[in-house]
C-alpha cells in the first residue's frame, strides 16, 4: 500500500487493552487465564501507531490495506475544544482467519433479542486517537475508515463490537457502510492529493450512534449474516482429559466465509458454540492450551453436520510453531 510524506509511520506497542480477570479460578492457579493474557498481549502487539497533524489533517495507510482519511480540525477534546498539534492514531487490523484466532476476534453477531449467529466478515478494525496522552473524540463525519476488499459484497454492513471483561467480542449492527468500487481519494497535510485504486468498504468513524460528548472507540466490522436457507446446528467439541476450561480455548474457523467462532460453553472437557452454525460448512477446529508453562494445540478438519460432535487431540507445540500453523488456515 502506498504511503505519504505527511504521515510519520511508527509500528509500536501501546498500552494494554481492557483487563482479563475472571470472577473465579481454580485453587493454586493464577487469577488470570494464561490464554486471556496472551490474547491481550497479541492485540497490544498488533496495534500500529501513526501520527497526523490535527490542524492540517492527513491520511493513514495501515499495514494490511486499511486507509484512514482525516479532515483538517477533525479532533475534539472531551470538553469539545478543537485539538491542535500531533495526534496519534492507533490502528488494529484483523482481516484473515489466522489473525482472528491469534487475537481471539470472533465474527458472531448478538441480535436485539440476545440470540447469536455467525457473520461473514469483510474485515475488522479498531481505531483510537490520542493527543497529549489523552483519548480524543472526532467531529461527526470528519474521519473516514476505508477497509479493503477483493470485491464488493453488496450485503455487507457495518457492525460495532465491544469487548467484555474477558476480551471477547460480540457484534451489533450499526449500518452506515458505503461500497467504494473505484478507490479512495486522500489528502496529505502538505496539501497534496492522491488516489488509491481498488475496492473498499467505507464508514465514518466513530459510529454515528454515539452521544454528544464521548463516542465509543470499539472495533468496527464489515459483515453480513449468511443468506437465508439451509439448516443450522450447535457444535460440541470434546478435548482430552486435563484440557478443560481453564487455560484452553477452542475455535471453529470457516475460511470460505471468512468467519471464526469461539466455543465458550464448557461442561467438563466438552465445549459448545451455544448458537447455530450452518450445516455443510467446512473448516478447521483450532485449539490452544497452556498447561504448566507448556503449550498444546490442535488443528482438526471439520464439516458441520446436524448435532455435530467431534473429539480432538492436542499435541505439544510452541507459540512460534502455533502461529506458523495458523497461517495455513
Amino acid at each position: 500500500m502506498k504511503s505519504t510524506k505527511s504521515v510519520v509511520v511508527m509500528l509500536a506497542t501501546v498500552a494494554a487493552i481492557t483487563g482479563c480477570s475472571k470472577e473465579y479460578y481454580p485453587a493454586g492457579v493464577p487469577s488470570v487465564d494464561p490464554l486471556r493474557a496472551l490474547f491481550e498481549q497479541n492485540r497490544t502487539d498488533a496495534d500500529q501507531t501513526y501520527f497526523v497533524d490535527a490542524t492540517q489533517g492527513g491520511t493513514v495507510f495501515g499495514a494490511h490495506g486499511t486507509i484512514i482519511t482525516v479532515q483538517p480540525n477533525a479532533f475534539r477534546t472531551n470538553a469539545g475544544a478543537v485539538v491542535n498539534g500531533p495526534v496519534s492514531i492507533h490502528l488494529v487490523e484483523v482481516m484473515e482467519p489466522a489473525e482472528m484466532v491469534w487475537l481471539n476476534m470472533q465474527t458472531v453477531v448478538r441480535y436485539p433479542n440476545n440470540d447469536k449467529g455467525i457473520l461473514q466478515s469483510g474485515g475488522e478494525v479498531r481505531v483510537r486517537a490520542e493527543a497529549n496522552g489523552q483519548q480524543v473524540t472526532v467531529a461527526q463525519g470528519a474521519v473516514q475508515i476505508h477497509v479493503p476488499a477483493a470485491s464488493i459484497d453488496p450485503l455487507m454492513d457495518r457492525y460495532i463490537g465491544a469487548e467484555d471483561d474477558d476480551g471477547d467480542i460480540l457484534w451489533e449492527q450499526d449500518g452506515d457502510l458505503l461500497a467504494d468500487t473505484g478507490g479512495v481519494f486522500f489528502l496529505d497535510s502538505a496539501g497534496g492529493q492522491g488516489w488509491v485504486p481498488g475496492n473498499f468498504y467505507t464508514a465514518p468513524w466513530p459510529a454515528n450512534t454515539f452521544g454528544s460528548n464521548w463516542p465509543p472507540f470499539d472495533f468496527i466490522n464489515c459483515d453480513h449474516p449468511l443468506p437465508p436457507g439451509g439448516d443450522s446446528t450447535d457444535v460440541t467439541i470434546t478435548v482430552p482429559p486435563g484440557f478443560g476450561n481453564w487455560g484452553t480455548s477452542v475455535w471453529i474457523v470457516l475460511p470460505d466465509i471468512n468467519c471464526m467462532v469461539y466455543q465458550e460453553l464448557w461442561s467438563g472437557n466438552t465445549v459448545r458454540a451455544g448458537f447455530p452454525v450452518r450445516v455443510g460448512l467446512q473448516g478447521t477446529v483450532v485449539a490452544l492450551s497452556e498447561q504448566g508453562g507448556t503449550y498444546h494445540s490442535a488443528f482438526a478438519p471439520i464439516t458441520i453436520t446436524e448435532n455435530h460432535q467431534q473429539t480432538i487431540t492436542l499435541q505439544p507445540t510452541t507459540l512460534a510453531q502455533y502461529q506458523q500453523d495458523l497461517q495455513g488456515l
